[in-house]
């Protein structure tokens, strides 16, 4: 699809501005979020056309907003990552299938991992921020639904569940170099080194092509299905 190498150009043109090799008009991090906005709607278009989708469309609508906080408001950090636990929330949806009971039971998994995640960063970090406690019981709430899109990869083996868990695992190593990038001081020697000079760039190495492979779901189905009666949507 024409979105798909528009996003294509935009991750190339931030790239070679956060490897230094040319400077444009445009900021990098405009280029970035112009990338997920251009997402977000296509994605909305997509459940409008086939809602088979909709968990994913309304986490990729999400998106944005945790995304200005991330790119322009970092001191807002706590309301970005409430956003993205409400995406991961929506993927959850995705995960079950469409069945209640199951929601029911990964949600109890992931409100006690989060919980117990929050709770042992108050413990174990002193004048440990609630950014940083929520921090913590979000990326094992992020490793809880990794772990379910894998499973259902390897049980499924269909394009589909592939493509979501591929998107995830790339989506799960941008957070790991959000995470190096904004605490370097936590390690030592190589890992130190490496989160400050390129952490920064590598979450967005993965990020932008994890967010298409998810958002292609809804997309390319909306697209599939155009121009078909009704009944077969």
């Amino acid at each position: 699809m024409p979105i798909f190498w528009i996003e294509a150009l935009l991750y190339a043109a931030f790239l070679v501005q956060d490897a230094g090799w040319v400077s444009l008009p445009v900021p990098a991090d405009w280029l970035r979020y112009a990338a997920i906005c251009l997402l977000a709607v296509a994605a909305a278009a997509g459940f409008v056309k086939r809602r088979k989708y909709a968990a994913l469309a309304l986490a990729a609508v999400l998106i944005p907003a945790a995304d200005w906080v991330l790119l322009f408001r970092p001191e807002k950090a706590v309301f970005g990552i409430l956003v993205f636990l409400a995406v991961h929330t929506a993927y959850t949806v995705h995960l079950a299938g469409g069945s209640k009971p199951i929601f029911g039971r990964m949600m109890l998994v992931r409100l006690l991992l989060f919980a117990g995640g929050a709770f042992s960063a108050r413990l174990a970090v002193a004048g440990a921020e609630t950014a940083e406690c929520l921090a913590a019981g979000y990326i094992l709430v992020f490793a809880a639904n990794l772990a379910a899109a894998i499973r259902a990869a390897c049980q499924r083996k269909d394009t589909e569940s592939i493509r979501f868990a591929a998107g995830v695992f790339l989506f799960f190593l941008c957070d790991l170099h959000v995470g190096l990038y904004n605490a370097p001081d936590l390690f030592g020697g190589a890992v130190r080194a490496y989160a400050q000079g390129f952490a920064g760039i590598a979450m967005w190495l993965f990020y932008l092509p994890g967010q298409c492979l998810i958002t292609s779901l809804p997309t390319l189905a909306g697209a599939k299905t155009a121009g078909r009666r009704p009944e077969n949507r």
